[in-house]
């Protein structure tokens, strides 16, 4: 087939998929949605959608969320379905679409910075959410394809106390990336004092990340989330880091201290040779801290 012809197919392509997913991301009918002074929640959270990520439309939609208090998180956690967010293949698209094209365009946003966004403004709206929306978080949480939003959530869960989040664990504990491993062999290891968290996965993760600063420092990078957002009117990403929660300088080493708790109370339920293992851990990372 003529090379002309094989341009025309893809633009005819591409020019199908753009109205398709403009016409889907058409604002809906917003009658059911709270609002907040005359607009819906909807309008305060996207804003025009090319300035989702701006200081100024963040600002806005949290004072918006708080406003009308829990009735905010039942449209918090719909947007984790991600049905807002443009598809992959669209967003690779618009970037080379023509400049004078793109502002007529549905702005794209990745489902996982939407999400990542929402659990940014339920860390900062910090009010009670029942049992039944825990578990719809919960829900979420575990069906997570990216580490970075899997630790986010994980955090959250275990700060609201929800008793679930040791299920959580123990089903992250398989996961295939070894730092959400990590984070929940932590998590169960911490529960010793009240639970059982007898499982023989969780020494060989911790002791592993203990005795190696690269996997303490990848975890370290992993609880920073990096938006995929372009610049508006430029197919030109720009990258923006937003830690999962405030750490000290040296991260890895606090991680390691956590690591350290974690086996100690582990202690009951490790073999004599993890065990022997630890302490000789212990004992030459203390001979290099001496003078």
């Amino acid at each position: 087939m003529p090379a002309p012809w094989l341009r025309l197919i893809l633009v005819l392509g591409i020019g199908c998929l753009i109205l398709w997913t403009t016409r889907s991301l058409q604002p809906q009918s917003h009658k059911q949605e709270v609002s907040f002074r005359g607009k819906p929640l909807r309008i305060w959270f996207y804003g025009s959608r090319s300035n989702f990520f701006s200081e100024q439309v963040r600002n806005s939609a949290q004072t918006a969320l708080k406003g009308v208090g829990t009735n905010a998180f039942p449209f918090l956690l719909q947007q984790l379905k991600g049905e807002s967010a443009t598809p992959v293949i669209y967003n690779g698209a618009y970037r080379v679409m023509p400049g004078w094209i793109r502002p007529q365009l549905i702005y794209p946003i990745a489902a996982d910075d939407i999400r990542a966004m929402v659990f940014d403004c339920l860390w900062q709206m910090n009010a009670h959410m029942s049992g039944e929306q825990l578990q719809t978080l919960f829900e979420a949480i575990a069906g997570f394809q990216n580490p970075r939003l899997s630790l986010r959530g994980l955090r959250f869960l275990d700060t609201k106390g929800y008793p679930g989040s040791l299920t959580l664990c123990r089903e992250l504990v398989g996961d295939p990336e070894p730092s959400v491993q990590l984070e929940a062999a932590i998590r169960l290891a911490e529960s010793a004092i009240s639970a059982n968290p007898n499982d023989p996965r969780l020494a060989p993760i911790l002791l592993d990340a203990f005795a190696a600063k690269e996997i303490r420092d990848h975890w370290v990078d992993l609880n920073w989330y990096q938006f995929q957002q372009l610049r508006p009117g430029s197919p030109s990403p720009q990258s923006t880091l937003i830690p999962s929660m405030p750490y000290p300088n040296d991260q890895s080493e606090m991680l390691k201290d956590r690591i350290k708790t974690a086996l100690l109370r582990l202690q009951p339920y490790v073999t004599p040779e993890q065990r022997d293992r630890f302490r000789k851990l212990v004992k030459t990372q203390s001979n290099r801290l001496e003078p």
